[in-house]
């Protein structure tokens, strides 16, 4: 089996550096998931697709509104802990914060809840963890990037 590595830094700034890596491997090295895996990951992402953090207007609606724009949708979505990202890696998403009072209250009494929710997201087809991004609560947390296509996925699994 052959793998490559290759890692480049990009300078940015105050004497530090942002480190890439790109890692070549086969395609017959990578192993599908588990079915119970996969399911488990699109039920989460329905619970949050469904959830209501105003009580009226689910998850789902205000991603698919803050997606053309609409400031007070993004503004609630980032109180629930979830970012619009219009091009992270050319991908049109959203990215659910790891940790924070926001998505801690999304996910609490759930099987999701206290963090679990992080490695069921990351289980989604098109998911990429992301660094710290700052969400609505004067903190940087991070993330899980999840792909918008992945709504309709979740709708319809």
């Amino acid at each position: 089996m052959k793998q490559h590595c290759v890692i480049e830094t990009e300078n940015i700034g105050q004497g530090k550096v942002r480190l890439h890596f790109h890692i070549d491997v086969q395609i017959d090295q990578l192993q599908p998931l588990p079915r119970e895996i996969i399911e488990d990951a699109f039920t989460c992402l329905r619970h949050l697709l469904m959830f209501k953090p105003d009580g009226e207007t689910p998850v789902r609606r205000m991603i698919e509104s803050a997606l053309n724009d609409n400031e007070d949708s993004r503004l609630l979505l980032r109180l629930a802990g979830i970012r619009i990202v219009s091009d992270f890696a050319t991908n049109e998403g959203f990215v659910v914060a790891s940790a924070g009072v926001g998505v801690n209250r999304l996910f609490d009494g759930s099987a999701w809840g206290e963090g679990l929710h992080r490695h069921a997201l990351s289980s989604l087809p098109g998911a990429r963890p992301t660094g710290p991004l700052n969400f609505a609560e004067g903190k940087a947390f991070r993330g899980t990037f999840l792909p918008a296509r992945l709504i309709y996925d979740a709708m319809h699994y």
